[in-house]
């Protein structure tokens, strides 16, 4: 009878354990699924709610087409709405958070202080139409550009561009940040996602025994000002995407500069050559150690005040 009891009380305490599990199993899930509802939710809040052809701006422009998300919102195109023309714009509508606002807005002081400097477009810098505000958002609109040399090695399967196109693109990316340079100005976010063509149309070319997708005008122009930097201004600790960065900013040198720009465009010739990325890195001391075997070693006795100066001892050897 006690065996029994015993017995009876193992299988009850075994299926309330079970049933305490199964339970709390549930609960995690549903508290996960909850949690990533509320994250959805706060990524697609503050985002401009549209129709395509709907009318902003007192009727200026109407939306024809969406164009992408992001996570600062939302880009959409749009056409003036006048009897004489019908002029194609892109329209990035930022979401109604404040730091994202506040961004745009600096980043519009920029662009108009670009423009101002460059009058006539010379330099290969997306132009910026208007800027307005409307209930919470806040709205830029820029000339209507095509794909990112991002988006064409991509549809290419990452094979890269023959080195006629690289030596046109190099040119011209130089030629344009050589002239923010001039105006004491640090882009900080070169990548080829930044970096777009200037009309919507392509062509297939033979390359390395397939058919690859150009531009049919190697015209680029280079967009996303929202972290450029004057010299003058408050340096932050991490620029760059992270492939991309230079040697002083991931050793967290606190006075980087312009040269930073010059490190990210040779990470891109070499990507829009290869079709890959050079740096495919996880962390901060892999990615100096990938720069180490390209280049050689650095020269560790210029980061002494770095925040990875305990990491090497200064005969140019790892400490790790």
């Amino acid at each position: 009878m006690s065996s029994s009891s015993s017995s009876s009380s193992s299988r009850s305490s075994s299926r309330s354990s079970s049933s305490s599990s199964s339970s709390s199993s549930r609960y995690s899930h549903k508290k996960q699924q909850k949690r990533k509802n509320k994250q959805k939710e706060d990524q697609d809040a503050g985002h401009f709610e549209y129709q395509i052809g709907m009318k902003i701006k007192a009727g200026q422009f109407v939306i024809t087409r969406f164009l992408g998300d992001g996570t600062f919102g939302r880009v959409l195109e749009v056409k003036t709405c006048n009897n004489t023309c019908n002029n194609y714009y892109a329209m990035k509508c930022i979401r109604a958070v404040e730091r994202y606002i506040e961004s745009a807005k600096i980043e519009t002081k920029i662009l108009w202080y670009i423009q101002d400097k460059d009058k006539s477009g010379a330099f290969n810098i997306v132009r910026l139409f208007t800027s307005f505000e409307r209930y919470d958002n806040y709205f830029m609109v820029f000339e209507r550009l095509g794909k990112s040399l991002y988006d064409i090695i991509k549809q290419n399967n990452y094979i890269g561009f023959p080195m006629k196109y690289v030596q046109s693109f190099a040119k011209q990316i130089i030629i344009s940040v050589a002239f923010l340079h001039q105006n004491q100005l640090t882009h900080t976010d070169l990548k080829p996602e930044n970096i777009l063509t200037t009309n919507c149309e392509y062509k297939l070319i033979p390359f390395k025994g397939k058919q690859i997708w150009v531009p049919e005008r190697e015209i680029l122009k280079i967009i996303d000002f929202g972290g450029a930097t004057f010299d003058y201004e408050y340096h932050s600790t991490v620029i760059n995407t992270r492939q991309y960065r230079a040697p002083e900013v991931i050793m967290g040198y606190p006075k980087w500069n312009e040269n930073s720009d010059i490190w990210c465009i040779a990470c891109v010739l070499l990507e829009l050559y290869t079709g890959e990325l050079y740096f495919q890195n996880k962390d901060d001391l892999e990615h100096i150690a990938m720069i180490e075997k390209a280049i050689g070693p650095m020269n560790y006795r210029h980061f002494k005040n770095s925040k990875y100066k305990t990491s090497f001892n200064y005969d140019q050897k790892y400490t790790y």
